[in-house]
């Protein structure tokens, strides 16, 4: 049987994931494949993260019952998203979102160019910069063909 047949199976490991991401403590985190039509698991996670992260959700297209979580530290401020439906062999879908992060919080961007000043959020005293971010899981390429569906998943979020 499939692993979502066994509850027993499924939330202590589901628990173990949810411990580690609280460990670590990223001020973001894309999470690919999240089983979204099992409303207990995502009751759980949102329970355990919530507190701590922003819950943005895209569902893969063809009732598939996965889909994209992006989870963003409060403090990030999402000015806008969108989502991409690639409509193509495996239902992909990305999620991209403009988002606003303060200074204090840039622990895995790169510092900026050398003559660049840094953004002005909404609240004038508070540092900011704009960033780009995609969240998506393009089609492996099982086949030579599947290539080339990726590389048109691509263009489509550019």
């Amino acid at each position: 049987g499939r692993e979502c047949e066994f509850e027993e199976l499924y939330i202590p490991r589901n628990l173990e994931i949810i411990e580690h991401i609280l460990k670590e403590d990223s001020d973001i985190l894309c999470l690919q494949e999240f089983w979204v039509d099992n409303t207990e698991l995502l009751q759980l996670y949102k329970s355990k993260l919530e507190h701590k992260y922003q819950w943005n959700q895209l569902e893969r297209t063809g009732g598939r019952g996965d889909g994209l979580v992006t989870l963003l530290k409060h403090g990030i401020h999402v000015k806008d998203r969108r989502d991409i439906m690639f409509r193509d062999l495996g239902d992909r879908v990305a999620m991209l979102l403009r988002v606003e992060i303060p200074e204090n919080m840039q622990y895995a961007l790169p510092p900026p160019p050398a003559n660049t000043q840094p953004h002005t959020s909404s609240d004038p005293a508070v540092a900011c910069r704009e960033v780009l971010l995609v969240n998506t899981h393009l089609l492996f390429p099982h086949q030579p063909y599947f290539s080339v569906i990726r590389l048109r998943e691509l263009r489509k979020i550019l």
